[in-house]
């Protein structure tokens, strides 16, 4: 089985790495709404959340999920300007590439947007690769 996501949807899919093996897991900008990092998190970025879902997030720890994960093949997509402008998210993304060994593919004059040509062109590269 075969995973893949974007933001949140790249959170969902390492969460459910962790509870069935995985031939591959695709985490494309992956979100770091994870204990660790929720007290970096600028409210603004957590303002369409409800109080539950807050409480949810503080309870998942990204480096422990990462202990338990069962993925045979995996890689990270991120986009240099989303690094560049979101220090927490960049911390993410390079304590799950750093912790994993997983192959981090970071994507030229990207944003925050996987409908980005050059995006989606390397996700596509990332996934026939795998």
């Amino acid at each position: 089985m075969s995973l893949w996501g974007f933001s949140l949807g790249a959170m969902i899919s390492l969460l459910a790495s962790a509870e069935r093996p995985l031939d591959t897991l695709t985490l494309c900008s992956p979100s770091g709404y994870f204990k660790e990092y929720m007290p970096l998190i600028a409210p603004e970025f957590t303002g369409w959340c409800t109080l539950q879902q807050l409480a949810e997030f503080q309870t998942n720890s990204l480096m422990s999920l990462l202990e338990r994960t069962h993925v045979r093949r995996a890689a990270v997509l991120a986009g240099d300007q989303e690094l560049a402008a979101w220090p927490t998210f960049r911390e993410a993304v390079s304590d799950i590439h750093q912790s994993t060994g997983w192959p981090l593919r970071i994507i030229a004059n990207t944003h925050h947007d996987i409908d980005q040509p050059g995006y989606r062109q390397e996700l596509q590269s990332v996934i026939t690769s795998l």
